[in-house]
């Protein structure tokens, strides 16, 4: 199945300087950043989803996800702010979207 591409606001918070360099030095492979970067695709609309959930929407085993998420976290939850999360111990991952716009000014059309 082809890859869905990002949804625009999306597109743009990866634009933003600041995130591309936070991206890039988590992630140093480009695989990865974009896996992540789809994965805050499929957690943004839902708000709350289960790691199991996610890896299957990724199309990735979901052994893969905790690093993932985990590295994931450093970009986005900038001064101790919770915008991704994993609840525990149900591994659900959460995110508060508004919240990651807010961080770094990204609106609806960018």
């Amino acid at each position: 199945a082809a890859e869905e591409p990002l949804p625009a606001w999306l597109q743009a918070l990866a634009a933003r300087a600041a995130v591309r360099e936070r991206l890039a030095k988590a992630f140093p492979d480009e695989g990865n950043r974009a896996l992540f970067l789809r994965a805050l695709a499929v957690v943004a609309p839902r708000r709350t989803v289960s790691m199991a959930a996610l890896a299957a929407h990724l199309g990735v085993p979901p052994r893969r996800l905790p690093g993932l998420v985990a590295t994931g976290q450093e970009v986005v939850n900038v001064d101790g702010y919770a915008v991704l999360q994993v609840k525990r111990p149900s591994m659900d991952v959460t995110l508060n979207e508004a919240l990651l716009r807010q961080q770094f000014g990204v609106t609806d059309d960018g």
